[in-house]
């Protein structure tokens, strides 16, 4: 029976000279050194051919080195060992998967290590296109290590996943470091020494996942450190530290998102992004993050772009985005938008260039901030289209001057705004922003938002915002009006003491934050009043007398 299972194995594998074991379990059930767990009742042999087709948990000890391991359809395998795979000369995939199957290396609580090693015509680990809903796992504490080959790993199924919880090692005896076609989550850390070409090549609608925890490390792969390209998708919200070839040409960059005939997107939620573009005496025109013609990038956190290219740090010639919140720190560099492409800045834009911080010949619209430090303009001598609606963090002492208006246009990009630490009110999309009456205490104000280093001096505010007797000198001046219970929620009742007033009808007006009327209430002086909101949304209101000699006002916060 057991020599029978041996000719069924080979019709499935590509049979050579090397002797096939098959996992039947028929000894301790777990231990691979237990020769009778194997169906030729003896422990593999060196560079012998290992195959699972049924469900296992291998533990123990190989004291032979197998040159291939093949997971067939339905088995789901944990190897919960230290194991090398591959000789480095014998012309054999390392490791090889047929349907709705698994592999797991390693297990909770223990720290194995699974090393790759084949020839450079052969993949460390592949799942074949025609392969399905095949499920890899490296657990966290274990290292899979990939010594040579094509590819230290081809997802090359689009319904299968990679989740790498442990560490990933990819050495520079590999061409590709990981090519994906299907899912890879990297929730652990992935590590690539100087590859011949990429350290990740995602293409055909495959997609690249590196989670708050996971961390991806490059060390100067010969082509490129993330290629993403003909629908593929990266969804960054962890660590990446990128470092592009030595003498880096135009082709060759820490990332790059699309190309001429096929789209790709990359969007970044992380404030731990460090690309950099190489050295060395060569080219280097290297474009360290190149957003090509299809390809769309989204900033949300902080990406900060050194080496390569100088006057191309930040390259597109497609659609790139620096979104509300997001940082882009090009050192002492240059963002570069071609004939083609399109930036928008709704976030900040930073380098300490003695030039210039970006050159357009495409279009590129500024809604927020930059910080130059030799240059109050956005893209200075830009031959392209450049709307500029933004401010420059350099060198003002004045950022904004209100000229006693109570709306002023700040950015044209909704921010949240904060005075002293506190939310104050949120810009709406078009950049108009409104003070509340009666809210501060002198004819400037320092406002914050949630990027660092962004503050925007707001001058000659309007006086009805102002509370003393600054340079508007108020006629009527503001009396705090006792209001309780403060914060409330929506549609809970509110009490103002009235206690001070004479017994009669007063007038009280209610706005919110952005000057808008809420309505004129009539409640009754001498003792407790009470005013039930009907439709306040949640922020912050300001509820102020009406023809009295002096003005009595009270801040509410009404909360969700």
């Amino acid at each position: 029976m057991k020599y029978f299972s041996f000719l069924l194995g080979c019709l499935f594998l590509s049979c050579s000279l090397s002797a096939q074991y098959i996992w039947d379990g028929g000894g301790d059930g777990t231990s691979w050194n237990d020769a009778l767990n194997w169906d030729r009742d003896e422990v593999p042999a060196t560079d012998s051919m290992v195959v699972f087709s049924v469900d296992a948990t291998v533990t123990g000890t190989a004291p032979n080195n197998p040159v291939s391991v093949r997971i067939n359809s339905q088995a789901n395998v944990i190897l919960d060992m230290d194991l090398t795979v591959g000789n480095g000369n014998t012309a054999e995939h390392a490791i090889t998967f047929g349907d709705t199957c698994s592999l797991v290396i390693g297990a909770s609580g223990t720290m194995r290590t699974i090393v790759a090693n084949t020839t450079n015509n052969k993949h460390g680990m592949v799942i074949f296109g025609g392969s399905e809903m095949v499920n890899i796992t490296v657990s966290e504490g274990s290292t899979f290590e990939l010594v040579s080959g094509v590819s230290g790993i081809n997802l090359a199924n689009a319904n299968s996943t990679i989740t790498n919880n442990g560490s990933i090692i990819l050495r520079e005896g590999l061409k590709d470091g990981v090519r994906v076609v299907g899912t890879f989550i990297n929730n652990g850390t992935v590590t690539g020494d100087a590859l011949e070409r990429d350290l990740f090549n995602v293409k055909d609608g495959g997609v690249l996942n590196n989670s708050s925890t996971g961390m991806i490390i490059s060390d100067q792969p010969g082509d490129d450190g993330i290629d993403l390209i003909t629908g593929a998708s990266f969804l960054n919200d962890g660590t990446l530290m990128l470092t592009a070839k030595d003498n880096a040409s135009s082709g060759n960059n820490a990332i790059v998102v699309g190309n001429p005939t096929s789209a790709a997107n990359f969007v970044n939620n992380s404030t731990s992004v460090v690309l950099n573009g190489g050295g060395g005496d060569g080219d280097l025109s290297g474009r360290t993050l190149s957003i090509d013609t299809l390809g769309l990038m989204t900033n949300n956190g902080v990406i900060t772009i050194s080496g390569g290219a100088e006057g191309s740090r930040l390259y597109v010639k497609g659609n790139a985005t620096n979104a509300v919140n997001g940082t882009i720190d090009l050192t002492d560099g240059r963002f570069n938008v071609s004939t083609a492409g399109t930036f928008t800045n709704n976030g900040l834009v930073k380098t300490t260039r003695e030039g210039s911080g970006g050159f357009v010949t495409g279009v590129a619209v500024n809604n927020a901030f930059f910080d130059y430090t030799r240059s109050n303009q956005f893209a200075a001598g830009s031959m392209g289209i450049i709307v500029d609606m933004g401010f420059s963090l350099n060198n003002n002492d004045v950022r904004v001057n209100a000229m006693g208006a109570c709306t002023v246009d700040l950015v044209n990009a909704p921010y949240e705004w904060f005075l002293n630490g506190m939310s104050y009110a949120t810009a709406s999309d078009t950049g108009a922003f409104t003070f509340a009456p009666m809210s501060l205490i002198a004819d400037s104000v320092m406002l914050t938002t949630t990027i660092p280093g962004v503050e925007i001096k707001v001058v000659n505010v309007c006086q009805e915002a102002v509370q003393t007797n600054g340079v508007f000198s108020p006629a009527v001046r503001a009396v705090d009006l006792r209001a309780y219970p403060n914060p409330i929620r929506r549609d809970e009742a509110i009490k103002l003491d009235l206690s001070g007033f004479r017994t009669e009808s007063i007038s009280f007006r209610v706005v919110n934050a952005f000057g808008q009327n809420y309505g004129t209430y009539q409640l009754i002086g001498g003792g407790t009043a009470t005013l039930s909101p009907a439709g306040w949304s949640p922020g912050t209101y300001l509820i102020s007398s009406v023809s009295t000699k002096r003005r009595f006002v009270a801040r509410v916060v009404v909360l969700e």
